[in-house]
C-alpha cells in the first residue's frame, strides 16, 4: 500500500518513496 510512514495514513497518488515520510509497500 502507499502510505506516509504507515499503511494507516494513505498519501495522495504519486507519493513515491522520495522522502523518508513516504514509503511504498506492494503488500
Amino acid at each position: 500500500c502507499i502510505s506516509c510512514s504507515r499503511c494507516e495514513m494513505i498519501c495522495p497518488r504519486g507519493a513515491i518513496e522520495m522522502t523518508p515520510r513516504f514509503t511504498i509497500s506492494l503488500t
